[in-house]
């Protein structure tokens, strides 16, 4: 009883609250249809559907303003109210609009850092919500190998991690790091994973055989996907690997790659090849392929920025009834101690464990769809939980005032 009045008195505070101003702060990142946009984009639309009805959208740019204009038809799709551009060198523009508002959320450290600015000039100090995907100045380190824009970034983190009303992040691992390392307290973060929209999760589950004859794939052969994209830290090499491995084994194995990438490196080495299918799709019939497979690969380095992360795909792999090939990503080495959701390895010096992957494809190849998968998906990838958690962060942050 005393349960589900505190759920009921926590919802009755966050509708109270509903009419206040929100202005989500991103990078020219959302300009593309990469892991950013689908972020922020959920996020919007879980705000819409919880009843916030006044969501701008500012958008910090590097180049000309008007270049990203002709963009706008892709951030239309987002469902705010208002968008608007600025370059980041614009800072008495900047902070003159972000007064405006009575809650700033920052989608990543640049945006957090101006909106933490904003919060120390004016009286009425609007509340911030620092929404962070990634360790940011070890993902700069990783891309551009620049010292001195590392250590820039530390300060900035180190700055609005300790002045944020509340911070967001992806994962446990993330959640957990931030507590150890940066001493934030555990009171103030809130997790909300790359969540699957109830649209897809309720989709039904078609027979296997049926789909991969509709999709014309092999109906007899233990089928490995791959989705996303093809970034630096993304160890295109392992399905090179991977690709090497099938091609020795087609009589038992075939290979699906799935991603918007235009140019992929071994593209022309393989297409034509009868144990590999490259396939181009858009967002809402990846599912399909996804389900027609028994075994989703993904494989990162044993590094911190990969620790911490909720790749997209991992939530994808797991809703279609996967198992899971994978390495690098902390919540899912926790995860298969529990359930039976794939493999954890460690990568160490460029080297997969095949042999762990024959085996996996095995005992996945009897199986129509991992009801543990889709359980884990279910608990940690729902829309209800992550609207729960999106209650719960701006309760608090309503509280301060």
């Amino acid at each position: 009883m005393f349960w589900i009045l505190g759920r009921l008195h926590k919802r009755s505070l966050f509708m109270n609250n509903r009419g206040q101003r929100i202005l989500l702060l991103t990078t020219q990142g959302v300009l593309s249809f990469g892991g950013y946009y689908l972020r922020v984009k959920k996020e919007i639309y879980l705000l819409k559907k919880l009843g916030f009805n006044s969501i701008d959208l500012l958008v910090f740019t590097k180049g000309k303003e008007s270049g990203c204009q002709s963009k706008k038809e892709i951030l239309n799709e987002l469902g705010t109210d208002g968008i608007y551009f600025s370059k980041v060198t614009h800072i008495l523009y900047i902070f003159r609009f972000l007064v405006n508002y009575e809650i700033l959320h920052a989608e990543n450290l640049i945006p957090g850092f101006f909106a933490w600015f904003a919060t120390r000039i004016r009286a009425k100090r609007p509340r911030l919500i620092f929404d962070y995907h990634g360790v940011t100045p070890e993902e700069n380190y990783f891309i551009y190998d620049n010292r001195a824009q590392y250590w820039l970034y530390k300060v900035l983190e180190k700055l609005v991690l300790k002045y944020s009303d509340a911070v967001i992040v992806v994962s446990d691992t993330f959640k957990d790091y931030l507590v150890s390392k940066h001493g934030v307290s555990g009171d103030k973060l809130f997790v909300i994973r790359n969540f699957i929209e109830c649209s897809i999760a309720v989709q039904p589950y078609q027979e296997k055989g049926a789909l991969r004859e509709r999709l014309k794939l092999p109906k007899d052969k233990i089928v490995l996907v791959y989705s996303g994209s093809f970034k630096k830290w993304q160890e295109e090499w392992s399905l090179v690997e991977i690709a090497k491995f099938v091609k020795k084994n087609q009589d038992q194995f075939f290979l699906i790659i799935l991603s918007f990438d235009s140019q992929l490196s071994f593209k022309y080495r393989y297409e034509s090849e009868s144990w590999i299918r490259i396939v181009s799709v858009k967002r809402e019939s990846v599912f399909d392929f996804l389900k027609a497979a028994n075994i989703g690969i993904l494989v990162r380095k044993n590094t911190l920025i990969n620790r911490v992360a909720d790749p997209s795909k991992l939530s994808e792999y797991l809703v279609s009834g996967l198992h899971v090939f994978c390495s690098g990503i902390g919540d899912f080495e926790k995860w298969t101690k529990k359930r039976n959701v794939g493999v954890f390895f460690k990568l160490k010096n460029q080297l997969l464990p095949l042999d762990m992957l024959k085996n996996l494809g095995f005992r996945a190849k009897h199986i129509e769809y991992n009801t543990d998968s889709i359980e884990l998906a279910s608990e940690q990838y729902s829309e209800s939980v992550a609207s729960e958690s999106l209650v719960n962060c701006y309760n608090f942050v309503v509280r301060l005032n």
